[in-house]
């Protein structure tokens, strides 16, 4: 009592109904679509190789395809990956690659800014790195670790056109492979495991 307007129009349907900003009256509105508009994800368990000198897809079959909902979305991208390495030199850096930017180098999380001080001679990778072991000949056999990283990207060209993101890496100077889902040495004593990629669509609103 007191707040209704027996005037008010009736709302379009799926419309709700809501006390307005002032605090003085009712009205119709149309509910936000909320922040998660759709969730794909992949799971990959085939033993391969990648060796990229630039940032490329891990794996073209491993990827996640997804026809956005609204033109203007955000996509949380998250990846777990299983990774074993050929040769104790071994070392990469990872990230996510759109299909509809390409690969060589466009990468979703870009390298470090070859400008930045303090790099000196290192490799300038973005995310989640593995490790070289230098003159450790050993632990390359078994070793077998998970790298987890995410970002929340917004596409520099936002459509609803289907796409498709990938694992990406790019490989420090050394010139040998790392393993996907496999360590080096094929034993009982060794590792298999299972990588995932996860896009989540996020509406335009959130941060």
């Amino acid at each position: 009592g007191g707040i209704w307007n027996a005037g008010l129009s009736l709302g379009s349907a799926s419309q709700s109904l809501r006390v307005n900003s002032g605090g003085s009256a009712l009205e119709f509105y149309t509910p936000s679509a909320g922040g998660v508009l759709q969730v794909k994800e992949t799971l990959y368990d085939t033993l391969n190789d990648f060796n990229n000198s630039t940032y490329n897809y891990i794996n073209s079959n491993f990827k996640v395809d997804i026809t956005p909902t609204a033109a203007d979305s955000k996509f949380l991208l998250e990846a777990n990956l299983s990774i074993g390495m050929s040769n104790h030199d071994c070392s990469c850096g990872f990230g996510f690659l759109d299909s509809q930017v390409g690969v060589g180098d466009s990468n979703i999380i870009p390298p470090r800014n070859n400008e930045s001080s303090g790099v000196g001679s290192r490799i300038q990778v973005s995310i989640g790195s593995h490790p070289g072991f230098a003159a450790n000949s050993d632990p390359d056999n078994y070793w077998m670790i998970s790298i987890n990283f995410s970002t929340l990207y917004t596409p520099s060209s936002q459509n609803t056109n289907a796409r498709s993101f990938y694992p990406s890496s790019k490989r420090g100077s050394y010139n040998g492979a790392m393993h996907l889902n496999y360590g080096q040495i094929d034993s009982t004593l060794n590792l298999a495991g299972v990588s995932m990629i996860r896009v989540s669509e996020i509406a335009n609103g959130i941060t």
